[in-house]
């Protein structure tokens, strides 16, 4: 049956370190018993050793990767049945052709882009390489003649509804975030509505961008409006069972649904976003999603005041996080 075409096979998974999903991605493929290996393709990203490589010797970062990825496939004995690059930033076309040589001859190799291609060179020229290859991206799949497949939410760490709040946004800092923080806070502080803004930044950027660069969106914020501590998966999926409506921002060069939206549709929330690509998507309708400008920001009283409503079974189903692995992996129901 296709559903045990997996069972028994050796899985090298290349994935970023990210918000913990690479965790639960290795769990769900190795729940189809199958051998999984995970290699970190961003081992020190949140290390500040990493942030000075990145700014300073930013010619050496590909020198260094690669010798990285080198020493993990020179000692690995294993021949692997597929080989799954998730995002492949730092993935070499030298390094690929080396795990290619050494490797079982009839792997398969699968590359999936959670990122926009705009954003990572390296595996745009890459993509050859691969038998086949994903993106979140709807427009990089006809731009590129990739296959589309948005992203998922956990459907177990789903909660039990219990609204608390009227609107959430929990989102990690940049100056954009920073704005829609802003926002946010300008735009409800007058209105009777149950607001919850979560926006990491770690205690030593805070200081940074508020006291030494004296950064303008800092100004009148407190470090106690803001969190030091990432929120674990768990504790957004707990959120998101506690809200009504989940605020999404997307980069104005991504066209990609954020992980976000998805979880916000798994956990059965209404969505304000200002990514107008959702026009286009399978889940999109006006009662639960709104779209809006950046430039001159609103939202409906009707739209806050009126619950989400639920969608076919089918939509939950195609975007859960097992869905998403059989499609990766060419698995059908059959």
């Amino acid at each position: 049956m296709q559903k045990d075409r997996l069972k028994n096979k050796k899985v090298l998974l290349i994935i970023p370190k990210f918000y913990e999903y690479e965790k639960f991605i290795k769990s769900e493929i190795e729940s189809r018993c199958v051998s999984v290996r995970m290699i970190y393709e961003n081992p020190f990203n949140y290390n500040y050793i990493f942030i000075l490589i990145k700014k300073f010797f930013l010619k050496a970062l590909p020198v260094i990767m690669e010798l990285y990825f080198y020493i993990h496939f020179l000692f690995d004995k294993m021949e692997y049945d597929y080989v799954l690059v998730i995002k492949g930033e730092y993935l070499s076309d030298n390094c690929i052709k080396y795990l290619k040589c050494k490797n079982n001859k009839k792997c398969e190799y699968i590359m999936y882009q959670w990122d926009s291609l705009i954003k990572s060179p390296i595996a745009l020229k890459n993509i050859f390489h691969f038998h086949r290859v994903y993106s979140f991206d709807r427009l990089d799949c006809l731009r590129y003649n990739l296959i589309y497949r948005p992203l998922f939410y956990i459907d177990y760490l789903i909660s039990n509804k219990q609204v608390k709040y009227d609107l959430i946004n929990i989102s990690t800092y940049t100056n954009d975030r920073m704005k829609m923080f802003r926002m946010l806070l300008d735009y409800f502080k007058d209105k009777k509505y149950k607001i919850c803004q979560f926006l990491y930044i770690g205690n030593i950027n805070y200081f940074v961008q508020k006291y030494f660069i004296k950064n303008r969106l800092f100004h009148n914020i407190k470090h106690t409006q803001l969190i030091s501590s990432r929120i674990s998966l768990c504790e957004s999926y707990k959120l998101y069972s506690n809200s009504n409506v989940v605020f999404d921002y997307t980069n104005p060069n991504q066209n990609g649904f954020t992980m976000r939206t998805i979880e916000a549709i798994g956990s059965k929330c209404k969505i304000i976003t200002n990514n107008k690509e959702i026009l286009n998507a399978d889940f999109y309708n006006t009662d639960n999603i709104y779209i809006y400008d950046v430039n001159k920001f609103e939202i409906p009283e009707t739209f806050l005041n009126s619950e989400c409503k639920e969608m076919n079974q089918l939509i939950y189903n195609k975007y859960s996080i097992s869905k998403f692995i059989d499609d990766i992996f060419n698995i059908n129901d059959k």
